[in-house]
């Protein structure tokens, strides 16, 4: 009954209620707690993050192959909770939570026993040690861990979705940033046919459409690209998943504004339909930025960036970031340049 009524409120994004409810049954039912004072929270962040440091935090192959699972049944719900206050802490923007609920699945698995999910915690925190702490070599490490978590899980026929979560936020939160942007086609590709084997469709089309965003960002063959493209976004329509479809078709539109086949180069023509998603509606405005910044023009782009830029690492954290953050500089420099030369010094002053 918890497990359903769980998957509805994250279903519906219900993200503060599903989290308030994983946290009062891991306290009440389970005896594990979290300190949830503004102060509290940062105390047990710091203290977690050293825990994280230490050598023994990050298992090799073989440590890994050695954890005997983890059988008892109170823990095991436990852990499918922290797994979803996990996801619901970093869309309810609650990013030391999340960080805390994350580092005790990590440090449950190292007690308790094995569990497919240690490897999407290795992933998540390989992504937080990169981007957050700056500590590159710790992230590369969780990240093989990660990798080789989901190898055993798959071999145990345990996989599951635990380990499209490690496909996923490798794909989306690492790779990116660790290998040349394109070495990672093969493995998005790989990845996608992965989630679709395994009937996780949403997933295999999140992947669908990051593959051809990093398409385009590392410079293939644009008319290949919208192509393929194309052809996927026939499949998409075919299984009525309308929010792929609308992001598949901004790679599509994109790719033909960049090779000059339409009369304006940084208009949309999905600019004129309701988005009705506010991840779709911050992806839409990530790519106008990136038209606004090839095309030259920089005043709109920095209003957009005003606008929506700080919200992009609330929807799309990780994979595109960097590339929007360049975008973005791009449009406020030239920008600043331009007032510099046809204002008076003052009017730029705040």
């Amino acid at each position: 009954a918890h497990k359903i009524l769980i998957d509805i409120l994250v279903h519906e994004q219900n993200f503060f209620i599903s989290l308030e409810y994983c946290l009062e049954h891991l306290g009440e039912t389970i005896g594990c707690h979290f300190q949830r004072g503004k102060t509290g929270m940062k105390v047990a962040a710091f203290l977690s993050i050293q825990q994280m440091k230490k050598r023994k935090s990050i298992l090799s192959n073989e440590e890994i192959d050695d954890l005997p699972m983890m059988t008892e049944p109170t823990r095991l719900f436990g852990i499918e909770l922290m797994q979803t206050a996990t996801l619901s802490a970093f869309y309810a923007g609650e990013p030391i939570l999340m960080l805390n609920v994350l580092t005790r699945r990590i440090q449950w698995s190292l007690k308790y026993g094995f569990h497919p999910s240690l490897g999407s915690a290795y992933a998540t925190m390989a992504a937080v040690f990169m981007h957050v702490i700056g500590d590159w070599g710790r992230g590369r490490r969780m990240a093989e861990a990660a990798v080789h978590v989901g190898q055993r899980a798959s071999a145990l026929g345990r996989s599951s979705h635990w380990e499209r979560d490690v496909i996923v936020r490798l794909l989306f939160l690492v790779y990116p940033w660790t290998q040349p942007a394109r070495s990672i086609p093969t493995q998005m590709i790989t990845g996608y046919k992965s989630c679709m084997i395994q009937g996780d469709v949403d997933s295999a089309f999140k992947i669908l459409v990051g593959h051809f965003f990093n398409q385009i960002l590392s410079g293939q063959r644009l008319e290949e690209v919208e192509a393929d493209a194309r052809g996927y976004s026939e499949q998409i329509a075919s299984l009525k998943y309308d929010k792929w479809f609308y992001l598949l078709g901004l790679v599509g539109q994109a790719a033909l504004n960049l090779m000059g086949k339409t009369e304006n180069t940084t208009f949309l023509e999905v600019d004129e339909t309701d988005p009705g998603d506010w991840q779709m509606c911050y992806q839409l405005q990530y790519v106008k930025r990136f038209l606004y910044a090839h095309f030259g023009e920089y005043k709109t782009g920095a209003k957009n960036s005003m606008t929506y830029g700080w919200r992009w690492i609330g929807a799309y954290p990780g994979m595109y970031f960097g590339y929007d953050m360049f975008h973005q500089a791009i449009c406020h420099y030239q920008e600043a340049i331009h007032a510099a030369h046809n204002e008076p010094l003052n009017a730029c002053k705040p």
